[in-house]
């Protein structure tokens, strides 16, 4: 073989590589997006057939259809449609940020770190009741606003982050505090 051949040999060699690693990459991005929604899907078709009036069920529609700048992700509201459903009621405590900050540093170790996220979760549902919403692509989070209003909110990440964040008028974020532990 002469060099030229060998050369454009290797060169296309090389090119497939690097698409096959983007595609692989694009494709398991694809698949976490496929997760997150079919995982959505799932909770509000199973939110609509636990629904046993017209009123819950276009309740439950109109949040669905809901937007707002503060989650930009794929998600789903499930404290609201519990309550909907009569499995919380509608006057449930809220989570408040030094309840959370007191649970988070109760669920440390010796060395400073969270054993069991799912710990934390539990112990901020067993005051909440549930997370306002329920979201992420790849990395999923849940928020936990800390008033009616929404201006206040708790967001912990799955991979056991937790930040405290407060809204402006315009829903943009004003404050940003990661709490540490």
């Amino acid at each position: 073989m002469n060099k030229k051949r060998i050369l454009v040999l290797t060169i296309l060699t090389s090119v497939f590589v690097v698409f096959t690693a983007v595609t692989a990459l694009a494709v398991s991005k694809r698949t976490d997006d496929v997760k997150a929604v079919t995982g959505n899907f799932e909770f509000y078709r199973e939110s609509m057939r636990k629904a046993s009036t017209k009123k819950q069920k276009d309740a439950i529609g109109e949040i669905v259809l809901r937007k707002s700048e503060k989650v930009g992700s794929i998600g789903y509201w499930k404290r609201d449609i519990l309550m909907i459903l009569g499995e919380l009621p509608k006057d449930q405590k809220r989570l408040e940020i030094e309840e959370a900050k007191s649970i988070i540093k109760e669920k440390m170790n010796k060395d400073n770190i969270i054993d069991s996220y799912e710990d934390v979760i539990s112990s901020f549902d067993a005051i909440a009741g549930a997370p306002d919403h329920v979201g992420g692509s790849g990395i999923g989070y849940k928020m936990y606003f800390l008033d009616d209003e929404q201006t206040e909110a708790i967001i912990c990440s799955d991979i056991c982050s937790f930040t405290y964040i407060k809204f402006g008028e315009n829903d943009e974020n004003t404050s940003v505090e990661r709490i540490e532990y």
